[in-house]
């Protein structure tokens, strides 16, 4: 049988890219005999456009993927879907995983899947071939007969080398961001063993049987960089696992190897108090030229006892130096807009920057995904406003006492000019640093000052459009 895959996909800061998720399930799709076909919503699509592709398909199954800011318009083109055919509508991805009761709550969708979902859309599709009942299949719940049938989870798939290499054919790769900037990404692995609250893999865990980390074998990974760099010829590759350095016996093999059979430059995702400077030594003669790491907070309350992630300010500050000794370029991912932070808080992050000195700076505004501690504790505390929005570039949807809408939009629209002016202040001898460190603080703190470069902000945007 035939599947279209629909990936709504223009968040900012995401739009355009490959995905993991979906090229696997196309692969284990073709594997087990069935077609594929991709409809990448990299921009919004009409309806008619949207319905004369379907037309011109034919498919037999409809297969959306779906982020939480997405789904949304996921809603919008099943219900063209249901309008324009008879055809049943399936839900995947790290959306319905996390809310499953409010996804398949919607009227436009016929079953959600929950977890990783290669096994169970391969045993969906060969039902529904063979015209057999499919109301029991394990990872989907499933509507039929005013009923919903809640299936429990099969157990995840320990060895990935199982698995076929991601199906890269059904995206329109060379017009991808990723094409564009001449690299191709792979993942090694799956799974993260950490806790933090605003993440889901502490929720994720708790659904799943069986061991949640795994990693291919550097045989598996080596294979599939070899088959791809051939077609791609890229000139860098992007590892997109969430901790590639996690395992320090495969890393090991991993990077002596890579160095001998591939030797491209690539970059990845660590966390700072896994590396020392035997495992970032490794990674530079390797031809690592990036490491990304997630900071999250420079206050050390928030970032210990909100989000759960327990490093030492002393392990942030000697991981970017370390990689700063060995040449490799560093991005830092920073939250601001936290639960229970304020303004002062901001500033440590800010501050916490302007000392490590990142190649790259990433910052987003905190959206609390559902079911998550940090979500749940936002709703305990009613910070919730129950605003949804396509990306965590774009404003903040809680409110709280701590600090108001205004100060949040100002630090992010500002954030690089503070560290500039910060990274500035601490190159200054310590006595007049410290009096301007002070000064700085209870500016860039003011509300009314927010509150006016807010205003002012807006009224030239409203002005440019009038």
């Amino acid at each position: 049988m035939k599947v279209a895959l629909v990936y709504p996909d223009f968040s900012i800061g995401s739009k355009g890219k490959f995905y993991h998720g979906i090229a696997h399930i196309s692969a284990a799709l073709k594997k087990s005999g069935h077609k594929t076909f991709l409809i990448h919503l990299i921009n919004e699509m009409s309806e008619s456009n949207f319905v004369q592709i379907i037309n011109q398909e034919k498919p037999d199954l409809i297969a959306f993927s779906s982020t939480t800011n997405m789904f949304s318009y996921v809603e919008k083109y099943a219900g063209y879907v249901k309008k324009n055919f008879d055809l049943p509508v399936l839900c995947g991805g790290i959306h319905p995983t996390l809310d499953p009761d409010g996804s398949i709550n919607s009227e436009v969708i016929d079953m959600i899947c929950i977890g990783e979902g290669e096994e169970a859309i391969v045993e969906l599709c060969d039902r529904i071939e063979k015209n057999k009942d499919f109301t029991d299949i394990k990872n989907l719940w499933v509507k039929k007969d005013n009923e919903i049938h809640k299936n429990h989870l099969r157990p995840l798939k320990e060895n990935l080398d199982e698995l076929p290499f991601a199906d890269r054919d059904i995206f329109d790769y060379k017009n991808l961001e990723d094409a564009k900037l001449k690299r191709t990404v792979f993942m090694a692995s799956r799974g993260c063993p950490y806790e933090c609250s605003f993440c889901s893999n502490h929720q994720l865990k708790k659904i799943y049987s069986g061991k949640y980390v795994r990693f291919r074998s550097v045989n598996n990974v080596l294979e599939e960089v070899k088959k791809i760099i051939e077609i791609e010829k890229p000139e860098y590759v992007v590892f997109h696992d969430d901790i590639l350095t996690l395992n320090k016996k495969w890393l090991n093999e991993f990077t002596a190897r890579w160095k001998e059979e591939i030797n491209l430059p690539f970059s990845c995702n660590s966390r700072v108090d896994l590396l020392d400077e035997v495992s970032v030594k490794m990674l530079k003669e390797a031809n690592c030229f990036e490491i990304s790491m997630g900071l999250e907070s420079g206050n050390d309350y928030i970032r210990e006892k909100v989000l759960n992630r327990r490093m030492k300010r002393e392990d942030i500050i000697n991981a970017f130096r370390l990689c700063q000794k060995y040449g490799i370029n560093t991005v830092s991912y920073n939250m601001i807009g936290l639960p229970f932070e304020d303004m002062s808080m901001i500033l440590d992050t800010i501050k916490l920057n302007a000392l490590i000195n990142p190649t790259n700076l990433q910052v987003s505004i905190f959206y609390p995904f559902p079911h998550t501690r940090l979500f749940d504790e936002c709703e305990n505390n009613k910070f919730l406003t129950g605003k949804n929005l396509n990306s965590y570039f774009e404003d903040t949807i809680i409110n709280q006492p701590s600090i108001t809408h205004d100060q949040v939009n100002f630090a992010f629209w500002y954030v690089r000019r503070m560290l500039k002016i910060y990274s500035f202040n601490y190159k200054l001898p310590k006595i007049i640093s410290g009096i301007t460190e002070k000064i700085l603080d209870k500016i860039f703190e003011s509300k009314s000052l927010a509150s006016f470069v807010v205003k002012a902000k807006k009224s030239q945007v409203t002005s440019r459009k009038s």
